[in-house]
């Protein structure tokens, strides 16, 4: 799949992910992702993990937030 260049946000949400993986050593959960990207509702995380995804940098499956 072919990755295609990220807004502020999304990299921004990107970093945020691989920081937690790198501190945590797991995927982590989407609430997990709201909370250290500091998003403010759910719905707004997920559409930023599915942005992320649809450009090819991350997929969600049922119990966590990977990149690809």
């Amino acid at each position: 799949m072919e990755l295609y260049s990220l807004t502020t946000k999304q990299k921004e949400v990107y970093d945020c992910i691989a920081k937690y993986i790198s501190q945590h050593e797991r995927s982590p959960y989407i609430r997990e992702v709201q909370e250290a990207c500091k998003i403010t509702s759910y719905k707004g995380t997920v559409d930023k993990l599915l942005a992320l995804e649809k450009k090819g940098y991350t997929y969600i499956i049922s119990d966590g937030v990977y990149f690809d």
